[in-house]
């Protein structure tokens, strides 16, 4: 559509005045490399995970995908967890993402902790206003914390650091935690 005087041409778009658009500005299909989830049954919490301190109830709450398959974590105390521990590699940059929904937390967390050092590589604490999270605070050196709004109160909360097992928050609903190698 060029109706406001923009120009195509060999798939590249110019402005009405003639200048090209800058290409960080154009939205589209993103190449990225094939990706491996280290994660064993991401979505199913009451598998292969170990939990402490929590009651993991599966399948009890409609995921992000519309399908009755999000678990919900109850927290006993505040420092209740499910993990998984994951053989990484030493000096490499892990994404970790995962899908969380506020129940009645009003705070929960999600990181990278070095299981033998047991020091975080990256943790961030949620807090929950009205079901949006923001960072309460942070430990370790988490980067590109992001939270992406997904249907139905839920986010897809992310963060790249380095380590070896996974932690995950007091009450909150989750689904489909992720952890590849790069950022």
């Amino acid at each position: 559509d060029t109706t406001n005087g923009n120009t195509v041409s060999n798939n590249v778009v110019t402005e009405a005045v003639g200048n090209p658009i800058p290409i960080g500005t154009l939205r589209g299909y993103v190449p990225e490399g094939a990706r491996t989830n280290l994660c064993l049954q991401s979505a199913d919490f009451a598998t292969t995970w170990a939990a402490s301190s929590v009651t993991v109830t599966a399948n009890s709450t409609v995921a992000p995908d519309g399908t009755t398959t999000a678990d919900t974590l109850t927290g006993a105390s505040t420092s209740g967890y499910v993990r998984q521990a994951i053989t990484l590699s030493t000096s490499t940059a892990y994404t970790l993402s995962v899908f969380m929904k506020q129940g009645t937390a009003t705070r929960s967390a999600f990181g990278l902790e070095d299981a033998t050092g047991g020091d975080w590589q990256g943790f961030v604490e949620v807090a929950w206003t009205a079901g949006v999270p923001s960072t309460q605070s942070t430990q370790g050196s988490p980067t590109n914390i992001t939270y992406t709004a997904y249907p139905n109160g839920w986010y897809r909360c992310s963060l790249t650091a380095t380590s070896d097992a996974v932690n995950a928050g007091h009450r909150v609903y989750i689904y489909a935690v992720v952890i590849v190698t790069g950022k």
